[in-house]
């Protein structure tokens, strides 16, 4: 009987053993051919937008990566690094094997003279290295190492496109650097890479003109910079019937003359079939070029008539300049000397009030206005507005006309007279736009009738988006007078280049995307890093911790379990005694 008991036990063990062995071998060869995993951080931080996943099974040839950022890496940077391989390694599993990637250490090549090669290859390519500084040891000063944080994609043996691993081109980095804003734009900025690499016809986009915008010279380093990712025409508006909806986005730059209404309804009707426009206008009319000649001007409104165009979409660009305490510097003479000083003018405001939730202005860096006026938003049914950019906290607007003199330089305003706050500048427009010319149909009818706008006249139009900036001067670059242009938004007093190139080329960006792939720009991934000081303060405590508590904790558990176990099998049983 005991015999037959040893038997099935042993069998019921045997089949558990072979049982538990074909479940691990089910697990892991299902694990081999499906890829699950669950997300559970706050930010979503492992997560994929889905553009960027259809994106990737989508492709049609393999891409290949090359990551230069590697060796002996500071902990901020190796942060990055690693966030770098791991968004790859999962891109590479998504792709199904049209993704590979590779990491090279260019500092790694033991040959003098064919590493210094190789680095100028990089700098070709514009991979300039960046300089990392840090203290070193005890009266040695600082310590100098060299990083490239790079990585470049080639597709079907075309030119290999650069991506900038940092959040913003640095010519320094220090131990203080904070990768977080780099790693949350890790996955747009390698997804466009990849749209960039493998698109056949870049998108067409068009500046219009006829209407006294900004001459081709003051948009000229926007226009170079659009040209890396689109095609990039000139039209004049007054010269055409109509606006070829093949462009996916028009940019008005500065327009200071009269929109006939003929030209109005061709705008109206490009926005109808769908098309996108980034509207730059000023509110009235100011320059610095008579405050320089004259000491003083008054503004005056625009003979535009084109503001029941806007008014109808859902904005209005008011007839006002807005003052605003953080604003940049201009030289003012002093008396006789010849010699200027530098003081701030509320009329030039540092815009640093973006929205962070937005792609287009998420981890932007300030921009730079010059006599802005504020833009508001009106209900327009099925019509969503997104206020992009503001004033500071701090701030007034002047209702046009303004007298616009040097004495403001003199007399500061009080903190009291800047009793205003988060004044708009830029609002964006998505939705179904209604048509401005739905209430006057007789005349739309006379002009589609000519085939002015299309063949006919369209009342309500496909999903499309419009932004409205209220400062032309925030997508103008200086011109020289020998013809040589600047940097847009180059401010030499400041000594520094604000954001103005970048922001314009997202909001081109934005009313182009048709795929979606700007969701990932508005990530947000925290990387919450230890404390240094408590780390430090700890050094000691935490790794006696981590040791010693686990092998106590073993140990009891391990004392209770034998305990418990002879208490319940190891007793004697009592014997009789004669």
């Amino acid at each position: 009987m005991v015999n037959e008991k040893r038997i099935r036990n042993r069998r019921m063990a045997l089949l558990q053993l072979l049982l538990l062995l074909g479940i691990l071998v089910a697990v892991n060869w299902l694990g081999s051919v499906y890829y699950a995993r669950v997300d559970l951080t706050a930010e979503k931080r492992f997560s994929m937008a889905e553009p960027t996943r259809d994106l990737l099974r989508n492709l049609e040839d393999i891409v290949a990566i090359t990551v230069y950022l590697d060796g002996n890496l500071p902990p901020n940077l190796a942060r990055l690094q690693e966030e770098t391989l791991r968004l790859l390694r999962q891109w590479e599993r998504e792709a199904g094997g049209n993704l590979v990637f590779r990491i090279q250490d260019p500092n790694a090549i033991s040959d003098r003279d064919n590493r210094l090669a190789f680095y100028k290859q990089l700098q070709e390519r514009s991979l300039f290295p960046v300089e990392f500084r840090a203290s070193a040891s005890a009266g040695e000063g600082l310590s100098q190492s060299y990083v490239f944080p790079y990585a470049e994609l080639e597709y079907q043996g075309g030119e290999p496109e650069a991506i900038v691993l940092l959040d913003y081109p640095q010519p320094v980095l220090t131990p203080q650097y904070d990768p977080e804003a780099a790693v949350a734009m890790l996955e747009y900025n390698f997804a466009r890479a990849i749209v960039r690499a493998t698109r056949r016809i870049k998108p067409r986009i068009a500046f219009v003109e006829g209407q006294g915008e900004l001459d081709t010279l003051e948009v000229l380093d926007l226009e170079y910079a659009l040209r890396e990712f689109y095609r990039v025409d000139r039209f004049d508006l007054n010269a055409i019937n109509q606006i070829d909806t093949g462009y996916q986005a028009l940019i008005l730059a500065g327009s200071s003359r009269n929109f006939s209404m003929v030209n109005k309804y061709k705008l109206d009707q490009y926005v109808m079939r769908g098309g996108s426009i980034l509207w730059c206008l000023d509110g009235v009319q100011a320059e610095f070029d008579s405050l320089r000649r004259r000491g003083e001007f008054f503004t005056q409104p625009f003979a535009r008539q084109m503001e029941d165009l806007l008014f109808q979409y859902g904005a209005r660009i008011n007839e006002n300049l807005i003052q605003d305490r953080q604003c940049a510097r201009i030289a003012v003479p002093m008396g006789n000397s010849g010699q200027f000083e530098n003081r701030p003018w509320p009329y030039d405001p540092i815009l640093t009030n973006v929205n962070p939730g937005h792609p287009i202005t998420r981890n932007l860096d300030a921009i730079e206005g010059r006599f802005v006026s504020s833009v508001d938003t009106v209900i327009v049914p099925g019509v969503r507005k997104t206020v992009l950019l503001s004033s500071s906290a701090n701030a007034r607007f002047l209702p046009d006309p303004v007298r616009v003199r040097f004495n403001l330089l003199v007399t500061p305003l009080s903190d009291e007279q800047y009793n205003r706050a988060n004044l708009p500048v830029a609002v964006l427009l998505e939705g179904s736009f209604p048509s401005a010319f739905r209430s006057i149909r007789s005349l739309a009818t006379q002009f589609s009738s000519r085939g002015v706008g299309g063949a006919e006249f369209l009342l309500s139009g496909v999903p499309s988006r419009q932004i409205v900036i209220g400062d032309a001067d925030m997508v103008r670059n200086a011109v020289a007078p020998d013809g040589r242009i600047a940097p847009l938004g180059l401010n030499n007093i400041e000594q520094y280049i604000f954001a103005n190139k970048d922001f314009a080329l997202n909001c081109v960006e934005y009313l182009t995307d048709e795929g979606g792939l700007m969701e990932s720009r508005a990530k947000v991934i925290r990387l919450r890093p230890l404390d240094p000081l408590k780390v430090s303060e700890s050094r000691t405590y935490w790794p006696f911790f981590s040791v010693i508590a686990p092998l106590f904790i073993l140990m009891l558990f391990g004392g209770i379990y034998n305990v418990l176990r002879y208490r319940r099998y190891g007793q004697i049983p009592p014997t009789n005694l004669p």
